[in-house]
């Protein structure tokens, strides 16, 4: 019998569909409301529960079939010097500490140590960030990661690295966005993964962090956890397909999105079209993207992303690599949100940007290597 790998693109879109279905079980076993906070009286159906599931399986097996189809051969053969990793890590650094500075100073978040940890401020920053035009800093938060680990293998001291990590989490938790320090940690625990102790600290690390940064958004966070918009991704899928929402579009679910609709993301226009809603709120799970969308064309969309993760892990997994161990982590965390929000779109352009600023890295030290 094989091993059970959790950081395999199978097994970890296993247990992100355990994660997200046990809310939606408790939902059909409690038999709560579906999108209570948008809709009422909407009672879950077992075969709507049957019809998510089925569509979560199919996206597994999709996961697990292209899991086991690699290239022969790397297309782009990852090279590292050190001379041109500490350089890029150094400028990458600076400019992800930069985004910091940016959030802080524009969303005015020193008032939450200054002040204390209002959970309606909190709340509201995700909608501020697109408000105010800083969603470019938001994303420049990727190069803090990525340079931090382009130097934690040419660093000889560890209390530098200790003391630089300290500042790289800081840094991201006062932003208050989980997905940051979720990557990085992932990418901490991927690099040391042969140490149980680092597995289970990090491991952690990363439940802590979100329990936390989740804890600000609710008022009685034990009896609203469950319930919450957080687990709404499967929630949403049922309620599309129970409400016959169907939309069958070639190119809506593909990056061309962006060149023939205005909207900015899958989720935000169902949200519009059936609540009126326009701004953040909850997202829909990649199950009902596959129904509403047609199945097809964001089978295919997700079949390009996987095989890409699954390379990517196949090719370079066995590696003790800092930065591959942070562009891998990263990867995870995008196969994590394609399986809760669906927005395979701005997913794949997002990927594409991560991998050119990794692999550039990569060319200029085999272009430097090759004319000593």
């Amino acid at each position: 019998m094989r091993k059970f790998i959790w950081y395999s693109p199978s097994g970890f879109a296993s247990i992100v569909f355990v994660l997200y279905l046990i809310p939606l079980l408790f939902c059909y076993v409690q038999n709560t409301d579906l999108m209570a906070r948008y809709v009422g009286g909407i009672k879950l159906e077992l075969v709507t529960l049957a019809a998510v599931v089925f569509f979560n399986l199919l996206l597994l097996l999709l996961v697990f079939l292209v899991n086991g189809y690699v290239v022969a051969r790397p297309v782009i053969p990852w090279r590292e010097r050190k001379s041109v990793c500490l350089v890029f890590g150094v400028l990458y650094l600076f400019v992800g500490f930069y985004a910091v500075y940016q959030l802080v100073v524009n969303l005015d978040l020193l008032q939450l140590f200054y002040f204390g940890w209002d959970d309606h401020f909190v709340k509201s920053i995700g909608a501020l960030i697109p408000e105010q035009g800083l969603l470019r800093y938001f994303f420049l938060l990727q190069f803090l990661i990525l340079g931090y680990f382009l130097i934690i293998d040419h660093v000889n001291s560890r209390l530098l690295l200790f003391v630089l990590g300290v500042f790289v989490v800081a840094g991201l938790a006062v932003t208050t966005r989980r997905e940051p320090l979720v990557v990085f940690f992932l990418a901490l625990m991927l690099r040391f993964r042969d140490r149980d102790w680092v597995f289970y600290v990090l491991g952690a690390a990363i439940f802590s962090s979100i329990l936390a940064l989740v804890y600000l958004r609710f008022d009685d966070f034990f009896n609203d956890f469950l319930t919450s918009e957080e687990f709404y991704p499967f929630q949403f899928s049922a309620y599309l397909i129970q409400e016959s929402y169907f939309k069958p579009s070639v190119l809506l679910s593909t990056p061309m999105r962006y060149f023939i609709d205005v909207n900015p993301g899958i989720s935000w226009q169902i949200r519009y079209d059936l609540f009126a809603h326009d701004g953040p709120g909850p997202t829909v799970s990649m199950a009902g993207v596959f129904y509403a969308y047609g199945f097809l064309i964001p089978a295919f969309m997700l079949g390009i992303v996987v095989v890409v993760i699954s390379n990517f892990y196949k090719l370079y997994g066995s590696r003790r690599s800092g930065v591959l161990s942070c562009i891998y982590a990263f990867l995870l965390m995008k196969l994590l949100n394609i399986m809760r929000s669906g927005e395979l779109p701005i997913i794949m352009i997002d990927m594409f940007i991560f991998l050119m600023m990794a692999f550039l890295v990569s060319f200029i030290s085999r272009r430097v290597s090759s004319g000593n």
